[in-house]
Parts: structure tokens; C-alpha cells; sequence
């Protein structure tokens, strides 16, 4: 099993749209959280699943809900997750993220 690690941003984005998803109703917020650990254990799991986008970026999308996360394979068994994004958002605004 992989380990997932994430990055400042992506962490910001990701407290960020829980925070949304809270505020609306404490039930979507469990939903979302839910959504959270189950991508996340199938990121751990299966660390190619998700599909191949911008330079060697792969794209993982939640079941249910609009957002996805941007991710690298550093290693064989590591993973970083460089975004937390929503799919309405400017498809693009991650792509400095992964030129530090």
C-alpha cells in the first residue's frame, strides 16, 4: 500500500472545501469526508488509478462530488497529492503548484 502525502496547498485546498461543505449542513459534510477517506483509500491502494493529465500528473475523481485530486507517483510507493480541486474551477490554476 502506497503512502499519501500531501502537499501545504493541497491541504489548504482540501480544509477549505470541507469547511464549504460543513457550513451548508453537517450531514454533507459527512458525505464529504466519507468521499474523502474512501479516494483516498483507493489512491493508498491502487496508486495508478487515477488517469494521466498535465506533465506526470494523474487525476482522481470523488464518487458524487464535483472535485478531484491532482496527484504524482514520487516513488513506487509514495504518492503526493498536489491539488484539491474543484471540477468548475479554472481547470489550470494548479499546473505553478507543481514548478515550486
Amino acid at each position: 500500500m502506497a503512502k499519501v502525502v500531501f502537499t501545504a496547498a493541497a491541504e489548504t485546498d482540501l480544509r477549505e472545501a470541507a469547511e464549504f461543505y460543513a457550513a451548508i449542513r453537517p450531514l454533507h459534510g459527512t458525505r464529504f469526508a466519507n468521499a474523502i477517506d474512501q479516494a483516498l483509500a483507493k489512491l493508498a491502494h491502487s496508486p495508478r488509478i487515477g488517469h494521466k493529465t498535465f506533465l506526470n500528473c494523474r487525476k482522481l475523481r470523488l464518487n458524487r462530488l464535483p472535485y478531484f485530486f491532482v496527484y504524482t507517483l514520487e516513488t513506487t510507493d509514495t504518492v503526493v497529492i498536489h491539488a484539491f480541486v474543484h471540477e468548475r474551477r479554472e481547470p489550470t490554476h494548479w499546473h505553478p503548484r507543481l514548478h515550486p
